[in-house]
């Protein structure tokens, strides 16, 4: 992370309050037209300390570093959360769209 100068001042729309971000995966993409950037995901938190709170994540953030090392370009996408009693989970894309994910039945 400490690589990507300026990273920690990008900016992205969210429909709620972030104040914490716990970047989760960093790895290496190669996209259908052969070309290599670098793909950061973190998850979105409204409270200060989710740790201490238990609360889940309510969206992640994916950051696209394009043309590493030099002339670093950034490009992010967003997804929110809105959780169910049951642990199932919307998925919510900028466009609106929306996808239920279930946890597996334990039994």
């Amino acid at each position: 992370m400490f690589e990507f100068q300026g990273i920690a001042n990008i900016e992205f729309e969210f429909p709620k309050v972030v104040r914490t971000v716990l970047f989760i995966h960093c790895g290496l993409v190669k996209s259908s037209d052969e070309k290599e950037y670098y793909e950061v995901v973190g998850r979105l938190y409204e409270s200060d300390n989710p740790q201490e709170t238990g609360e889940n994540h309510i969206g992640k953030v994916y950051i696209w570093v394009h043309d590493h090392p030099h002339a670093t370009r950034f490009q992010t996408s967003c997804e929110c959360f809105e959780w169910h009693s049951n642990g199932s989970f919307e998925v919510i894309t900028k466009d609106g769209s929306q996808k239920r994910i279930t946890p597996p039945s334990s039994g």
